[in-house]
């Protein structure tokens, strides 16, 4: 990630091919992200470690993953992956409430990644909206280039936090006839 500092000081974003990046580095397939929140979205199957732990990832993924985290890439030839790195500071400068960058999606004590699928949009439509559009912006201007990449930033997000409120709401729902363990202990007082 060093060799993108220049980009990532000037405008506190930077969202580039994978391959790019690791031909950038000379063939190394490992890196840092520094002090660095990355998204990655992954357009093929791939595998990814972090942290020295590895994670098979499924095509049309997004993988949040924080600062300060070491990266290392498998089998990543011929495949479309694309990392959007941006700094706190781009993101805290336009956002009314930054609390999302320090959420679990970046910040979790039990994963080094939080990851979320987009299985119901096609790999096209995906990088069109998500990647394309972004470079349009960039080739043209750079004002409305950081603001659509705010933009794709906070919808990336409010995604990812959309399918986290789902997995949690699941992992709680209880079945229609329970009752709490207060209810229970109420009822059975009042037998006695």
């Amino acid at each position: 990630m060093v060799h993108l500092q220049k980009e990532l000081t000037k405008t506190g974003f930077s969202i580039n091919p994978l391959s790019h990046i690791i031909k950038k580095k000379q063939g190394k397939s490992d890196f840092n992200t520094l002090k660095y929140f990355c998204i990655l979205l992954i357009l093929d199957d791939l595998t990814i470690t972090i942290e020295e732990e590895t994670y098979e990832i499924k095509s049309n993924s997004l993988v949040f993953i924080g600062p300060h985290k070491m990266l290392s890439f498998r089998e990543y030839k011929r495949k479309e992956i694309f990392i959007y790195s941006f700094s706190s500071l781009f993101y805290e400068q336009y956002s009314n409430n930054p609390t999302y960058l320090y959420s679990i999606l970046f910040f979790n004590s039990r994963t080094d990644i939080f990851h979320i699928s987009y299985v119901d949009a096609s790999k096209n439509m995906i990088k069109y909206y998500l990647v394309e559009r972004l470079y349009n912006f960039q080739n043209k201007n750079e004002e409305l280039f950081i603001s659509a990449a705010y933009t794709i930033i906070k919808s990336l997000i409010l995604d990812a936090s959309l399918a986290l409120n789902s997995k949690i709401n699941e992992k709680t729902e209880k079945p229609q006839y329970t009752t709490n363990i207060l209810t229970s202990f109420n009822m059975k007082i009042k037998m006695n």
